[in-house]
């Protein structure tokens, strides 16, 4: 079972320890010159993953390793590994692969924690069964997880969790977004709600819709499609039919997400998309989409712009210059992900410190856990998130928003 009762208390200063795990400038493995060390880590820390390398999906959730990669090397080669008492330790990362499957997720978590006995892991996987499926082995065995991304629903988060933390959640961002959506939008009155076709995703599309309604949107339809489809023209049937102003969604791909809007726009769809959601990378909606491409409203990323955090800008030299690769939403959160939790030495020490911390910096800016009246625990970092058009192909973005869930 989940660890029960009362938490050990800390020894010593907690404000050190805070400092030490997470203010980011000021630590080891944080943001600064590239200078490589005049002597190599010989110790080792290990650090576990799961990552969806095969099956559907992992077109975009291979990319989440592809930061979580950039994030190891640099953290070693830069910058001599991570500092553990005194002694630097190089980051050894065992990555597993779930393959798209319930018993591929697993057989990875079952290799990572007996075999090779982690205590330390970053959430590669997104969908919130998968997570489900593995998150008892993990609190049993006391290892400390910081997952890549979530939508938000609260099965992905509960007082069970006592060793998991999330890096971010879709659903902190759809108050605020509807609210900056309808600024330039502000005619449309329905809504159709589009996501895959799981149980996570119809309780998150009725977040979503929830948050519509705030701002007195009506829902007119809801359509779910199978992982790994391309073909959206029946689905773009039913919708059509429920003539909605705007289609909305907060789970998706990118590559499904921009060919939704590729068949949408073929079949004479010519109102607004608002995609309130994490994983979907504008320029693979752009890229997608083509010329098709136009009054798109989302809470991305546009990399080109100058206006991006100087954190952001580094990773994205960091990301290109380890592992050759141009800069993603997805390989962002991973390389977030592992950067936050190659911060930590012992599991429950960082989880305590974790729990106390209220503000902290991230690469968009300052950030705090929250969550608590949600999902039974303050467990999740929110942090501030870009919001952008894409308008005519062309990638602009708008202002960063602050996100946030009770």
């Amino acid at each position: 079972m989940p660890m029960q009762g009362k938490k050990k208390e800390h020894n010593g200063n907690p404000g050190v320890v805070l400092v030490a795990l997470l203010t980011a400038l000021a630590l080891v493995v944080g943001f600064g010159p590239y200078s490589r060390p005049a002597m190599a880590a010989q110790k080792e820390v290990i650090i576990g993953g799961i990552f969806g390398l095969s099956g559907a999906g992992s077109e975009a959730l291979a990319r989440k390793y592809d930061g979580v990669k950039a994030a190891a090397a640099w953290i070693n080669d830069d910058k001599g590994g991570i500092d553990i008492k005194g002694e630097k330790y190089r980051i050894k990362l065992l990555a597993e692969d779930s393959k798209g499957s319930l018993d591929g997720m697993v057989a990875a978590a079952n290799k990572l924690v007996f075999d090779n006995k982690i205590k330390f892991m970053v959430g590669g996987i997104s969908v919130p069964p998968f997570r489900v499926a593995i998150s008892k082995l993990l609190e049993d065995n006391k290892v400390l997880t910081i997952n890549v991304d979530g939508i938000g629903i609260n099965s992905e988060m509960t007082p069970k969790s006592q060793y998991t933390f999330g890096s971010m959640v879709s659903r902190a961002s759809y108050m605020v977004g509807w609210e900056q959506f309808l600024k330039f939008y502000p005619k449309v009155k329905t809504v159709a709600i589009i996501a895959p076709e799981d149980p996570s995703t119809v309780e998150d599309a009725q977040h979503l819709g929830d948050a519509a309604k705030t701002y007195n949107l009506q829902i007119v339809a809801e359509e779910h499609y199978p992982f790994g489809t391309a073909d959206f023209y029946p689905m773009w049937t039913k919708l059509l039919a429920a003539k909605p102003d705007v289609i909305a969604a907060s789970v998706g791909f990118g590559e499904w997400v921009g060919n939704i809007v590729k068949q949408g726009r073929e079949l004479g769809f010519k109102g607004p998309f608002c995609f309130l959601m994490l994983g979907a990378d504008s320029r693979v909606i752009a890229k997608m989409a083509g010329s098709t491409a136009t009054d798109i409203f989302a809470t991305n990323f546009d990399w080109t712009s100058p206006k991006m955090p100087e954190m952001v800008k580094k990773m994205s030299q960091i990301i290109k210059q380890k592992i050759g690769q141009d800069i993603t939403t997805d390989s962002w959160m991973g390389f977030e992900a592992f950067w936050i939790l190659a911060q930590g030495v012992d599991p429950t020490v960082v989880r305590d410190a974790f729990e106390k911390m209220t503000k902290f910096q991230t690469t968009t800016g300052p950030g705090r856990l929250g969550g608590a009246k949600t999902y039974g625990m303050a467990h999740i970092i929110y942090e501030p998130l870009p919001v952008l058009r894409i308008m005519n192909g062309k990638v602009e973005h708008i202002r960063f928003i602050d996100t946030s869930l009770p």
